[in-house]
């Protein structure tokens, strides 16, 4: 329907509409592409597949950063051929919580777990910031890998995810490989499993 437009709007010279329908074309078709390489990769490693909007990346960045302490949440999303999206924040209440440490009341995530169950879903991912800049600053602590380690050892297919206040952010794990496709504009590549949400340009 897309190419269909496309072809309907150069005849009348409406070039800025069939230029906005060209770019849609595009995304279209770079996200087919990552949708059905993303399968083959996950059947031909076994690892784990996410799919993660650069949108989303963002409003993760701007919830886990408001302040100095150290922030968490869950995060989840819908899974479709091998491939997990996270998509949705699910939140939580905090027993303790300071700007080196954070840790979740049991019953609130307990409460956010089963919300997750009701609607199909499972956790995908848990999100939390760090002190200092950079991207060295992402790098997982002890308690980091100790908790990630055991939900993984007990059959969770979640991962960890880290950011900074600067916007660097790493996705991690401990005993389950994983890849992430990041799709979206704004999002810089650093290394493996790293990247940079970038500021916004409002002009």
């Amino acid at each position: 329907r897309l190419i269909a437009s496309l072809l309907a709007h150069l005849p009348n010279f409406a070039h800025h509409r069939a230029n906005e329908t060209y770019e849609l074309v595009k995304e279209w078709n770079l996200l087919h592409r990552i949708l059905h390489s993303s399968v083959a990769i996950a059947s031909d490693s076994g690892s784990l597949l996410f799919l993660v909007e650069s949108w989303f990346l963002r409003d993760l960045l701007r919830y886990l950063t408001p302040r100095l302490d150290e922030q968490v949440v869950y995060v989840t999303g819908p899974e479709h051929d091998g491939i997990r999206v996270l998509s949705r924040m699910c939140t939580f209440a905090l027993d303790r919580q300071s700007p080196v440490y954070a840790r979740g009341n049991a019953r609130s995530c307990s409460d956010a777990l089963i919300e997750m169950n009701q609607h199909g879903n499972t956790l995908g991912a848990i999100a939390h910031s760090h002190p200092g800049h950079g991207p060295n600053a992402t790098h997982p602590s002890s308690i980091d890998t100790n908790h990630l380690g055991g939900l993984q050892r007990t059959g969770s297919r979640a991962i960890g995810l880290i950011f900074t206040r600067d916007g660097y952010c790493r996705f991690f794990s401990v005993d389950k490989p994983f890849r992430v496709t990041i799709v979206g504009q704004g999002v810089k590549y650093v290394e493996e499993n790293v990247y940079q949400v970038l500021p916004i340009n409002k002009d």
